[in-house]
């Protein structure tokens, strides 16, 4: 059985992979971070593309770790016979990207300058490994969504893809996986109550956190002359 505390045990590892996905990007794209509604169409340009495959998904789980910290997992798809954990690089990104799966580091070229990062694919392991811990005959797959304004030098690595092949890549694997697995059938409805019950703890700590903001407002004093 898959519970809370399995979702704790995830927390050091969605926090590496948060922290250093935003660090790296930070470091190798040298630009402002987007605006909060740039980031939204990035989303939802990704998320309609999901619906549209007619499979069960999730998306935006937010998750506070013990020291109250926000933890933000993208989407999670269920295909017939696996998981999809997906993270998405928001723009605006260009340049061409040097890269293979089992290489920790990758580069990206824009305009004669070159800068190293980490392989995100890499970057998602502890997360679906974690995962398989604990369903080990559940198939879990990572995916890396770029936005199309970067290309692949050579063949895309595997565990990556641009936006526009998005939809070719999830299609082809539903139809590697056939009919939905038994094993499927039985872990996707306990991690989509987990997904509810932390959705519903997190407005709870949210709402919580604001009335004790509202109770440590220091009261006005009178001022004398």
């Amino acid at each position: 059985m898959f519970t809370v505390n399995d979702w704790f045990e995830l927390f050091p590892y969605i926090l590496i992979l948060a922290g250093a996905v935003a660090l790296g990007l930070r470091q190798f794209i040298g630009r402002k971070r987007p605006s909060a509604k740039a980031q939204v169409r990035q989303q939802m340009s990704l998320r309609q593309p999901i619906e549209a495959l007619q499979q069960p998904a999730l998306h935006d789980i937010r998750i506070r770790d013990k020291s109250g910290r926000a933890i933000h997992i993208k989407h999670i798809v269920r295909l017939p016979a696996s998981i999809v954990i997906i993270a998405t690089i928001p723009g605006p990104l260009t340049g061409d990207i040097d890269g293979h799966l089992h290489r920790r580091r990758w580069t990206i070229t824009d305009h004669g300058t070159v800068k190293p990062f980490i392989n995100p694919v890499i970057q998602l392991e502890p997360i679906f490994l974690a995962f398989r811990r604990r369903f080990p005959l559940l198939k879990v797959r990572p995916l890396v969504v770029f936005p199309n304004t970067v290309t692949f030098v050579d063949e895309t690595p595997g565990g990556a893809c641009n936006l526009a092949d998005f939809t070719t890549v999830m299609k082809s694997w539903i139809a590697q996986d056939g009919t939905i697995s038994e094993i499927t059938e039985i872990t996707w409805p306990q991690v989509v109550s987990l997904a509810e019950n932390l959705r519903r703890e997190a407005k709870e700590s949210v709402a919580a956190a604001a009335r004790h903001r509202s109770r440590a407002l220091p009261t006005a004093s009178k001022n004398t002359v």
